[in-house]
């Protein structure tokens, strides 16, 4: 998508927004013509966790090497992580 055409769907799309919301795209933008292009625009909220580093440093090597879960393993895999985390709330006084 070209400059030209993705400023044009900008405005398409504001136009479609209420004025909350057109006021939150004004600010978004503001931010981010005024914010150095060295630094990035989004900054996170804390720094991570050693423990959260070395998962996402995981999350890349299993990646890289194809050790990924198709839609249906992963929806079993949360279905049995939630009913877990059910199970444990309900047995906590």
């Amino acid at each position: 998508m070209t400059r030209t055409e993705a400023i044009d769907l900008i405005k398409s799309t504001a136009t479609l927004l209420d004025d909350e919301r057109v006021q939150v795209l004004l600010n978004v933008a503001r931010k981010l013509a005024d914010a150095p292009t060295n630094e990035p625009t989004i900054k996170p909220l804390r720094a991570l966790t050693a423990r959260e580093r070395a998962a996402v440093e995981r999350s890349k090597e299993d990646f890289a090497e194809g050790r990924v879960l198709d839609q249906l393993q992963y929806e079993e895999e949360m279905a049995v992580f939630m009913a877990g985390l059910k199970a444990e709330s309900q047995s906590s006084p």
